[in-house]
């Protein structure tokens, strides 16, 4: 099933896509519900908990709807937004829409993986060989996407809501200010994997070899965390399956960039146990359910795309209360606005990464 920007159906066409956005309410027979404290009415307005990508083609997101889970918007250079225009995240103006559509929409979980290649090893290497003003032109614009996407994490880790980030395990992003802010975030850690353990693999002479590609994930979700734990035991080039490990590198390195099936069930297995264990999601009872009179509109502070990029702890602070616990108040009494100004409490942690 192919999702037109992560949402819709195969029977829907560019103009219902259009008119019906990711985050619309819904309500069915089956999911009606009568509320606790006006017995005898019913609440046939239900939130769809969504995972929306950005940077990405839809990977995660074309696994869904599946177990109470729908599709949000994928944003990347290969799909458009409503206006048939690509997402291209290099024009400020797509950024801000990008950031007005999550407002909107307000996925449960985003998964982001921005452009990598200025900050890997390899081309550290190849950097003094080029003109100073270039690689300073490159990282300048590698850097503001990076800012801009971990901008749009610290906002739904604000908001009692969910991330996934993925970068190279070696790649020189994860010592950079703006993600080192969002590692600091309530119950933020990192991972790391090889790429191999979950089906990555290349051509190599005509033979399909894994490709280890060492992996680090970050994200507030712990059901993600425990699933994502395998590395590679083998040794000398050997993948533990015992055949011979592709270099990533050159066309396989493109390639490599496109998760695998078994890689995009395994996140989605992870956002699952998650959710159901902090009690988001219930066998055959999909959803959050907010009470319609009383759910509110979360109240975002104005944060120009500079302003984003620049943004500080002492701005985005971590409420003690979990994100779980943030995101019940924030739909069921509609408290959003208030747990928003009045968080308080400790800054975030370095958890263990």
């Amino acid at each position: 099933m192919r999702w037109m920007n992560g949402e819709g159906d195969d029977n829907m066409t560019c103009d219902d896509n259009v008119r019906v956005h990711a985050s619309e309410v819904i309500a069915t027979e089956e999911l009606m519900m009568m509320t606790e404290n006006r017995p005898g009415t019913v609440n046939e307005v239900r939130q769809r908990p969504e995972i929306a990508e950005i940077y990405s083609p839809p990977r995660i997101t074309a696994l869904l709807p599946n177990g109470g889970l729908y599709p949000g918007v994928a944003m990347d250079l290969t799909t458009n937004d409503e206006n048939g225009q690509p997402w291209d995240f290099d024009n400020p103006q797509q950024r801000q829409r990008a950031r007005e559509r999550l407002r909107r929409d307000k996925p449960l979980v985003l998964v982001g993986s921005p452009m990598c290649t200025a900050f890997s090893r390899l081309q550290a290497i190849n950097f003094p060989r080029m003109h100073p003003d270039k690689v300073r032109a490159i990282l300048a614009k590698t850097r503001m996407h990076l800012n801009f996407v971990c901008s749009l994490y610290e906002e739904q880790v604000r908001y009692g809501r969910y991330l996934i980030h993925e970068h190279p395990a070696m790649a020189t992003s994860w010592e950079e200010p703006a993600v080192r802010r969002v590692m600091k975030m309530t119950n933020v850690q990192v991972s790391r994997v090889d790429a191999c353990q979950y089906g990555m693999t290349g051509s190599y002479h005509g033979e399909e070899l894994p490709i280890k590609k060492p992996t680090r994930w970050m994200t507030n979700m712990k059901g993600v965390i425990e699933i994502l734990q395998r590395t590679c035991s083998g040794r000398d080039g050997l993948c533990a399956d015992g055949r011979q490990h592709a270099t990533c590198t050159g066309k396989r390195a493109e390639m490599a960039a496109i998760y695998p099936l078994k890689l995009c069930k395994a996140i989605l297995q992870g956002i699952t146990n998650h959710l159901t264990k902090v009690g988001l999601l219930h066998q055959g009872c999909m959803g959050i359910m907010p009470d319609a009179e009383d759910e509110a509109e979360t109240s975002y502070p104005e944060v120009s795309d500079r302003e984003s990029e620049e943004i500080t702890m002492a701005r985005i602070q971590s409420a003690e209360t979990s994100p779980e616990e943030m995101l019940r108040a924030a739909l069921v009494l509609g408290c959003a606005r208030d747990f928003a100004e009045n968080c308080g409490g400790e800054p975030g942690r370095v958890l263990p990464v």
